[in-house]
Parts: structure tokens; C-alpha cells; sequence
């Protein structure tokens, strides 16, 4: 489930609102032994006003406001770690220590090209290892807090026209494996 980084009501009222869903969702979920992890929206472009629009009200935009959300929402609550929202947050090693295993649910790998807050896009993804993220140290953080769990590469607007999505899958994995394996966890 995506978060959105503003919020419609003041951030402490929203915070109580989506707990609350989350917290009767993760009674359900419980009873199948099932996991939902919350994404949330890190670049600066999410939490911006739109043209014509009200000033926004943050909302959830960091892993350690998300991992306490997922926290207080229930036990089989966690996040999804995308490393491009983690960066872009100003996210850190500290906070994937902080949050736990037992808060990390998935991993989306991708990197970002080195560009000012105001200018980047979601769509704007580079390969793993192409770009300015601290991927050998997300990767040892997250082995430092035991994570087994699953990692998806996702270089949204990466994958070069007329490659074929069988050779774009396989870069991605190339690549992704190649960081990981550059951190020691592969």
C-alpha cells in the first residue's frame, strides 16, 4: 500500500485515521498469516503544492515516521523499502537499523542520478550501481538487521526503448546482483 506524502487534514488527525484502517486491516490479515507492507513517497515532487491548489500538509514521507506508523498499526504491519524513496527522503543506514526486520516487509532497488530536490520525478530511475545512492550501504544495513526478505528491482524509466522486457528484466537483475554482491550480501 502507497502512503501519500500530504495529507488532507492536519498530519496528527490523518495519522490516527489511516492507523486506525491499518490496525482493522491487520486483524484480517492476521488471521491468514499474511504481512502488508506501506510504501512511502519520498521525492520532493509528492509533497509540493499543485498548481492552483492549497499549500500541502506532510503526511508520511521517511522510513522512520512509516516504520512508526507500521508499528503502531500492528505486528504484521511493515514497509516496503523502496531505496529511490529512502534516498530521496534523507532516509538513512541508522533508520533501517532503527526500524528492525521485523518492520521490513520488500525491497525495490533502483539509483538516482545526482540532480537537486526540486528536479526529480519518480520515472527518473537509474540501474542500481549507476547512480549516487549509498547502495553498498542500504544492502549491509539491511544484512546487519538480518533481512531474508524479498528484493524487486524497479528502474522506472531505465530500461532502454526496443529492449525487449525479458533483456530489461535481466539487466535489471544483473545489476541489482551486482551491487548486492559488492555490499557481501550476495
Amino acid at each position: 500500500m502507497v502512503l501519500p506524502a500530504t495529507s488532507p487534514t492536519s498530519k496528527e488527525e490523518y495519522r490516527k485515521v489511516v492507523r486506525d484502517r491499518l490496525a482493522a486491516i491487520s486483524q484480517v490479515l492476521q488471521k491468514s498469516n499474511l504481512r502488508l507492507g506501506i510504501e512511502f513517497l519520498g521525492v520532493q515532487q509528492f509533497r509540493m503544492a499543485r498548481a492552483g491548489g492549497p499549500p500541502p500538509t506532510p503526511f508520511i514521507w521517511n522510513l522512520p515516521e512509516a516504520a512508526s506508523l507500521a508499528k503502531d498499526s500492528g505486528a504484521n504491519i511493515g514497509v516496503i523499502l523502496d531505496v529511490w524513496h529512502w534516498h530521496h527522503s534523507g532516509s538513512t543506514t541508522e533508520d533501517i537499523l532503527a526500524a528492525g526486520k521485523e518492520r521490513i516487509v520488500h525491497v525495490h532497488v533502483s539509483d538516482a542520478k545526482a540532480q537537486p530536490p526540486e528536479e526529480v520525478r519518480d520515472n527518473q530511475r537509474v540501474m542500481p550501481g549507476e547512480g549516487v545512492i549509498n547502495l553498498v550501504g542500504f544492502f549491509q544495513a539491511l544484512k546487519k538487521i538480518g533481512y531474508d526478505g524479498g528484493v524487486s528491482p524497479e528502474p522506472l524509466g531505465r530500461v532502454p526503448e526496443g529492449m525487449s522486457p525479458e533483456e530489461g528484466a535481466k539487466l535489471a537483475l544483473d545489476t541489482t546482483l551486482a551491487v548486492m554482491k559488492k555490499a557481501g550480501v550476495a
